[in-house]
Formats: C-alpha cells, sequence, structure tokens
C-alpha cells in the first residue's frame, strides 16, 4: 500500500476493481431465461424443487438461493399488479 500511494498518492489507495462489475452478477440472460421456465411450469414449486428440475431437465444451474431470490422479487412485482 505505501508503494501505491508513493506512486499515485490517495487514488491509489482505491481498490483497482473499482468501477467495473463484479463476478457476482448474475448474467440477465441467464436469469429471464431461468424464471420463464419458472413460470411456464415449475409455477406451483418451491425454490428447491424449482432449482433440480431446472436443472435436471433444463441444464440451468443456479443456486435455490439465488432462485429463491429471482422468484421473489418477481412473483412480488406481479402480485403488486393485482
Amino acid at each position: 500500500m505505501v508503494i501505491r500511494y508513493r506512486a499515485s498518492g490517495a487514488a491509489g489507495l482505491c481498490s483497482g476493481r473499482r468501477d467495473r462489475p463484479g463476478n457476482r452478477k448474475l448474467d440477465e440472460v441467464v436469469a429471464v431465461r431461468a424464471l420463464t421456465i419458472i413460470r411456464g411450469r415449475y409455477a406451483d414449486f418451491g425454490p428447491t424443487l424449482a432449482c433440480e428440475k431446472r436443472h435436471e431437465c433444463h441444464g440451468i444451474t443456479l443456486s435455490k438461493e439465488t432462485m429463491c431470490h429471482l422468484m421473489t422479487e418477481v412473483f412480488d412485482v406481479e402480485s403488486s399488479y393485482d
């Protein structure tokens, strides 16, 4: 850190990854595809079973926590329109 501070000043103390997309960001295409499958075939399933079926039948691998988050987010938005 001292070397970076001497070379770049206070700006050298910031992370070099700043203002770049993180590796944890879910690809929008994958999320939309997974949710389309869930709505069409597995709307009455819970996140765990939907996750297993989606992986088994469609080859999309997402964690059950990610699917739970996506399903909650989408279904909450849809129910607010009712």
